[in-house]
């Protein structure tokens, strides 16, 4: 679904248990995609696009939990495109930096960001998430 959309390839999610799972007993699951904007796009809807990777996540289902979630971004150089900045204009708690405790809010990593599962639900619902239609128009070839 995210390599339909122009400007977006190699699309990968990769969803595995922090811990073993005894008779289906504790872990926490992580989702993690990856994703790559290709050469000669821009992004013109960073929040809907940001959000929009997330959805996908929420889609999944994990064992017992919803899982945290995950967005690595491999983006063409001088590409402009703040994610953590485009959540937060569309309601969502934002930090930047490390985390300590507690994982509440979206917060950046080196190359994406990724946010628990309370915060993912308040926006979202309930999991796992109905899968979301690829959107169109968020980008475009450069000029």
């Amino acid at each position: 679904m995210v390599n339909e959309i122009d400007g977006l390839s190699n699309a990968e999610v990769i969803c595995a248990e922090t811990a073993p799972r005894f008779l289906d007993l504790g872990g926490t699951a992580f989702c993690q995609l990856e994703v790559t904007v290709e050469d000669g796009y821009e992004v013109k809807g960073a929040a809907e696009l940001a959000e929009f990777f997330l959805r996908v996540i929420w889609a999944l289902e994990t064992r017992n939990e919803p899982p945290k979630l995950t967005v690595t971004l491999n983006l063409p150089q001088g590409t402009k495109f703040d994610p953590v900045a485009a959540l937060q204009a569309n309601g969502w708690e934002t930090t930047r930096g490390k985390y300590v405790g507690e994982l509440w809010g979206v917060f950046a990593h080196e190359n994406g960001y990724f946010t628990g599962h309370t915060e993912a639900a308040e926006h979202f619902g309930s999991w796992p998430g109905k899968s979301p239609a690829a959107p169109r128009g968020l980008l475009t070839p450069s000029s």
